[in-house]
C-alpha cells in the first residue's frame, strides 16, 4: 500500500510539473509576439501599386473623353446656314461645279471629323473599361492579401475581418460598376450618329452625291424638319415639269406638257400602237413615268407586286413583290371596286414607293430592290383604300384616311422618310374615310399640303404637318382629289357643292372672303377636275360634260354623251380633252367658253378605269388587262 501510494504522488507531481512547463512556454510566446512566417506582403504591395496605376490610368482617360468631348462643336456643320445656304443653291445651279465641290468638301471634312471623334470615343471606352476592371479586381485582391490568419492563442475570439472587408468590397465593385455604366451611357448618347458608320459608307455617299442619287438623310424632330432631305437632292422643278412622277402627273392637275401626241390609233390594226403588254397582276392604278422606266403595281388577296417596265418595248425590267415584316394576315374587305391595288405610285427619280389596299407600304430603287417596306395597318373603308401617293421633297406624303365616322378617330396623315421608311411627322384627322389624293401647291410663296375629306379641306405646313386653315366646303363620299391653278383651290364632289377657294387664310375660313364662289352642277363622283387659268371642267359617272368660268364659277356649257361611263379623269393636251370611258371608248374634244366639239375617237380595245400619262410624243394607258403604249 505504501509502495503503491508513493507512485501516484510522483505521477501527479510529473503531470502537473508538465502543465506548468507547456503553460509558460505558450505565455513566453504570447509575450515575445511571435508570429509565423510571412510571404503574401509583397503581393499585397503589388496589388496596392497596380490600383494605384489602374486608378489613375481610368482617371486619365475619362478626363481626355471628356476634353475630347468639349472640343466637339456646338453646332453641326452639316446644319450651318452657310452650308444649307449652299445646299439651297446647288438645287437651283446643278451644273455649278464649283458650289457642288465646296459642299462635297464641307461633307468631307465633317464626316471625316466624326470618324475621328468615333474611333477616339471607341478605344477610350475599351481603355476605360479595361482600366476600372483592373484597379477593381487590383483593390480587392490587396484587401484580401492584407488580411493575417489569427495564431491560435487563449483569447476572446477575434473581430471578423473578413466579414466586413466583404461588405466593403461588394459595394465598391457596385460603385464601380455603377460608374463604368454612366460612363459608357454618357459616351455613346453624346456621340450616337445618323450618318455613315465606316469608310466604305462614307465612300459609298461620296460616290452617291457625286452622281447625284439620294442616300440616307439624319432623322429630325417635327418641328424642325427642312424642306429637303439633306444628304439627297430632291428633282429639280424641270425634271418633275418633263416627267409623270405621280397621279395625274405634276401637281395633280392631268395636264400634258407636251401636245405632240397623238389623236386616233386602232388597237385592232396596230395603227399608231407602239406596243402593249399584258399586266400580270389586276389593279386600278394609273401609270408613272420617268425617264425610261414605267412604273405600276398589282394585287390580289395573296400577294402585291411593284411592275416596271421599258418605255421602248414595254418589256419588264423587274417586278418585286413587297414584303412588309408587320403586314396584316388578313386580306381588306369591301374591295370590289378598288380591288387590292388602288393608289398610284409615285417617284422621285431616284426611288419609286408604293402602298396597297391592306396598308403596306414600301419603297424600292431602280433596280427592283425593295429598300424598305412597313404598314399603317389594316385600314377600316368601305370602298377600299384607294388614296394615291405624293412627294414633297423628300417625304412621301400618305393620306390614310378611315373610318365611318369623324368620331372613330382612326384617319391621320404621314409623312415618312423616302430613304429610310421612317415617319417624320403625323398628325391626326377628323374626318371618316376618302379615296382623294393630296397635292402639294406654292401660293404666294407658301407651300401648302391640301387634302380633301367630309366635311373639311385642310392645308397643312409640308414641313411639319401644323394645319394651316381649313374650310367646311365637302359632304357626303369624297372621290375627287383637289386642283389647284390660276391661284385658287377648286374642290367638291356629288351630293355637296363645288367650291373656289383662295389659299392664304389661317384657320377656319369657311365663312369668309376666301370662298371666291361655289356651284351644283355638273358634280363629279369619282373623276378629278382639269382646270386652266380660265376654266373648269367637271366630269361626272353620268355621260355630261360641265364647263365652268374658274374666276366667276359661271356656268358657260355642258356636253352630253350618248350613255357612256367614265371613271377615269379627264385630261388636257393643248386645247384638246382626252376624255376615256369605262368601256375603253375615247373622246377627243376641242373647246372654248361657249362649247365643246368631238373632233376625234378611238377605243382601246378592253375596259379601262385608269388615267393616262403623257410624254413626248407618246400615251401611257392601262386598260383591265395591258398596259398601252400610243405614239405615232
Amino acid at each position: 500500500m505504501g509502495a503503491v501510494s508513493l507512485r501516484e504522488t510522483q505521477l501527479h507531481l510529473a503531470r502537473r510539473d508538465g502543465y506548468k512547463t507547456t503553460r509558460c512556454d505558450t505565455m513566453s510566446m504570447q509575450s515575445d509576439n511571435v508570429q509565423p512566417p510571412d510571404n503574401t506582403s509583397h503581393w499585397h504591395r503589388a496589388a496596392v501599386r497596380s490600383a494605384f496605376v489602374a486608378g489613375l490610368f481610368s482617371a486619365v482617360v475619362c478626363a481626355l473623353l471628356v476634353y475630347e468631348y468639349c472640343l466637339r462643336p456646338a453646332e453641326d456643320p452639316l446644319e450651318t446656314a452657310d452650308y444649307m445656304a449652299m445646299k439651297s443653291l446647288l438645287l437651283h445651279q446643278r451644273d455649278n461645279e464649283e458650289i457642288r465641290g465646296s459642299v462635297t468638301r464641307i461633307d468631307l471634312r465633317a464626316r471625316n471629323e466624326y470618324f475621328r471623334h468615333r474611333k477616339f470615343v471607341a478605344i477610350g471606352a475599351l481603355l476605360l473599361a479595361g482600366g476600372l476592371a483592373v484597379c477593381v479586381i487590383a483593390v480587392r485582391s490587396a484587401a484580401t492579401l492584407q488580411r493575417r490568419l489569427p495564431m491560435p492563442e487563449l483569447q476572446a475570439t477575434p473581430v471578423d475581418l473578413e466579414t466586413q472587408w466583404t461588405g466593403v468590397g461588394r459595394w465598391s465593385v457596385a460603385v464601380l460598376a455603377g460608374l463604368l455604366i454612366v460612363v459608357t451611357a454618357v459616351a455613346w448618347c453624346a456621340f450616337k450618329t445618323d450618318l455613315p458608320q465606316d469608310s466604305k459608307d462614307l465612300a459609298a455617299f461620296l460616290e452617291s452625291l457625286s452622281a447625284g442619287t439620294p442616300d440616307d438623310a439624319p432623322g429630325v424632330t417635327p418641328d424642325d424638319t427642312p424642306d429637303d432631305a439633306p444628304d439627297a437632292a430632291p428633282p429639280s422643278a424641270e425634271e418633275i415639269a418633263k416627267n409623270w412622277h405621280r397621279f395625274r402627273g405634276p401637281g395633280g392637275r392631268g395636264v400634258s406638257a407636251y401636245t405632240n401626241v397623238p389623236d386616233s390609233w386602232n388597237v385592232a390594226t396596230g395603227e399608231n400602237i407602239l406596243w402593249k403588254t399584258p399586266v400580270p397582276m389586276p389593279g386600278m392604278n394609273s401609270p408613272v413615268v420617268w425617264g425610261n422606266r414605267i412604273f405600276l403595281t398589282g394585287a390580289d388577296e395573296n400577294q402585291r407586286k411593284v411592275y416596271c417596265f421599258d418605255v421602248d418595248g414595254g418589256k419588264i425590267l423587274w417586278e418585286t413583290e413587297v414584303a412588309a415584316p408587320d403586314s396584316p394576315a388578313e386580306p381588306p374587305g369591301s374591295i370590289d371596286f378598288t380591288g387590292y391595288a388602288a393608289p398610284t405610285v409615285t417617284t422621285d427619280g431616284r426611288r419609286v414607293f408604293a402602298m396597297f389596299a391592306n396598308g403596306d407600304l414600301a419603297g424600292f430603287d431602280y433596280q427592283g430592290k425593295q429598300v424598305w417596306a412597313r404598314s399603317l395597318g389594316l385600314p377600316v373603308n368601305c370602298y377600299g383604300h384607294a388614296a394615291s401617293l405624293a412627294m414633297y421633297g423628300g417625304l412621301l406624303l400618305v393620306q390614310f384616311d378611315q373610318g365611318a365616322s369623324a368620331k372613330k378617330a382612326l384617319s391621320k396623315f404621314y409623312a415618312i422618310d423616302g430613304a429610310t421608311g421612317e415617319t417624320r411627322w403625323e398628325v391626326a384627322r377628323p374626318v371618316p374615310n376618302s379615296w382623294t389624293s393630296p397635292i402639294v401647291i406654292n401660293h404666294e410663296d407658301r407651300e401648302q399640303i391640301i387634302t380633301c375629306c367630309d366635311p373639311w379641306v385642310i392645308s397643312y405646313n409640308p414641313k411639319n404637318g401644323k394645319e394651316l386653315w381649313r374650310a367646311d366646303a365637302l359632304g357626303g363620299e369624297c372621290g375627287p382629289s383637289p386642283v389647284y391653278a390660276g391661284g385658287l383651290l377648286h374642290v367638291g364632289n356629288e351630293y355637296c357643292r363645288w367650291t373656289a377657294i383662295r389659299p392664304d387664310g389661317e384657320g377656319d375660313v369657311s365663312e369668309t372672303d376666301k370662298i371666291v364662289w361655289s356651284a351644283d352642277d355638273g358634280l363629279p363622283d369619282t373623276c378629278c377636275p382639269v382646270v386652266t387659268e380660265e376654266l373648269v371642267f367637271l366630269l361626272p359617272a353620268t355621260s355630261y360634260l360641265t364647263c365652268y368660268d374658274a374666276k366667276t364659277g359661271e356656268n358657260l356649257w355642258e356636253f352630253e354623251f350618248e350613255e357612256d361611263v367614265f371613271t377615269s379623269s379627264p385630261s388636257l393636251v393643248g386645247n384638246r380633252l382626252y376624255l376615256f370611258a369605262d368601256e375603253g371608248k375615247v373622246f377627243i374634244m376641242e373647246f372654248d367658253r361657249t362649247e365643246a366639239r368631238e373632233v376625234a375617237r378611238a377605243d382601246l380595245g378592253e375596259e379601262c378605269a385608269t388615267s393616262p400619262a403623257f410624254q413626248d410624243g407618246r400615251i401611257y394607258i392601262r386598260g383591265e388587262k395591258h398596259l398601252f403604249c400610243i405614239g405615232k
